[in-house]
């Protein structure tokens, strides 16, 4: 309940700090901005009741209580402007131009551009009126300049001064009313079913269709919860053996008897992936398709199993020494034929063509022993042939 002179933005408050986190959130993103929440404060709001309500695991931060900065003391102070200056940013209002409004009544007038509209506008953003008009700044100035400008006021028997950043709605001017020909056609034409109602007890509106809208998503999850989720008996196929079973239960079922029909494993999800490619391959009929790639795959699987045994006894230590042999052999027989070369004065040194020419020349030799060589006019056979000297 709100008390007789207090401010309703402390009550709507003094209300959200006595309720759930994400009616906290509501109301402090309504009096930030005195509008109705968009869509994604909505969707945040909705998110932090779940997760507060532990539908959801919590990823959100905690909402902290609002800060009651007004009250009823300040409610019921008088409030008046006694100077506007130094104004900044605000359509082409000349810099360095004072306003010093009476306390009884005061009176803007003077020729079009001269800026009266510029500084109600100012007036009509502090107040945060529901009319207020969007401001721009200077389009032939040089440089973009912030809107700003400084307030001097008296609250009570205080003076006070203030700057005024742009912002829609500053404390304690928002317990202004303005009221234009713009608010005329909003509140009080006849044609108009509309009805006059402060912007700050709209504030309450604004969280009561908030709350709505959250309500509303939590029946739209509900609804689609009941027709996604199906019954217990469509999760098996009528043709299974555990099907009968599913659908006669009841409290005589015997459990004991129901849970020898289940299967467990460490790794149901691959059990299950591994026998839906099974089914899958036989009802494409495969198998014809798949022999010949297992025939190559026993193949190969033969010959690792072979060259396995084969390594399996090698010793790798004997292999190196006859290698090293082997090498110092091959050496051996280059520095003799080199000696011998040097021997019988030769004149080119010992090569590898030359090898192989005396080579092929015993390996000739050594078949013509073994058989007789025939020609077209005559039969010879070579008993005893020389050997090919270097």
């Amino acid at each position: 309940m709100k008390e007789a002179g207090e401010d309703p933005r402390a009550a709507l408050a003094k209300w959200a700090n006595k309720s759930d986190e994400w009616l906290r959130y509501i109301a402090r993103q309504v009096i930030a901005t005195t509008r109705e929440l968009p869509a994604t404060d909505i969707e945040h709001a909705y998110n932090l009741f779940r997760q507060e309500k532990l539908i959801d695991k919590r990823k959100l931060d905690v909402e902290p209580e609002l800060a009651v900065t007004t009250g009823q003391d300040e409610a019921e102070e008088p409030l008046a402007i006694s100077k506007l200056s130094e104004v900044r940013g605000v359509n082409a209002l000349v810099p360095g131009a004072v306003i010093e409004p009476h306390a009884g009544l005061t009176i803007l007038f003077g020729e079009n551009g001269t800026g009266k509209t510029g500084y109600a506008r100012v007036f009509k953003a502090l107040a945060n009126s529901r009319t207020a008009d969007t401001i721009l700044g200077d389009i032939s100035a040089h440089e973009d300049l912030s809107k700003s400008a400084v307030i001097d006021y008296t609250l009570g028997s205080e003076a006070h001064q203030v700057t005024w950043g742009g912002e829609q709605g500053l404390s304690p001017f928002t317990r202004m009313s303005i009221f234009d020909s713009p608010a005329v056609n909003v509140h009080l034409d006849s044609d108009l079913e509309y009805v006059y109602v402060p912007a700050v007890l709209s504030l309450f509106n604004y969280v009561s269709h908030a709350i709505r809208a959250v309500q509303n998503k939590l029946d739209q999850d509900i609804a689609s919860l009941k027709t996604a989720i199906p019954g217990l008996l469509a999760r098996f196929p009528r043709e299974s053996n555990v099907y009968p079973q599913i659908e006669t239960l009841s409290a005589a079922t015997d459990l004991e008897a129901l849970r020898k029909l289940a299967t467990f494993g460490d790794e149901p999800r691959t059990q299950l992936e591994h026998l839906v490619q099974a089914v899958a391959a036989l009802e494409a009929n495969t198998v014809a398709a798949q022999l010949p790639v297992l025939q190559r795959l026993s193949a190969v699987l033969r010959e690792a199993e072979t060259a396995a045994k084969f390594l399996s006894v090698f010793d790798a230590t004997a292999y190196n020494d006859n290698l090293d042999k082997l090498a110092a052999f091959r050496g051996d027989q280059i520095q003799l034929r080199e000696q011998l070369f040097i021997a019988a004065s030769l004149p080119a040194a010992p090569d590898n063509t030359w090898s192989a020419f005396i080579a092929s020349g015993e390996a000739t030799s050594s078949t013509c022993r073994a058989k007789a060589c025939t020609t077209k006019t005559a039969a010879c056979t070579v008993v005893n042939p020389l050997p090919l000297r270097r």
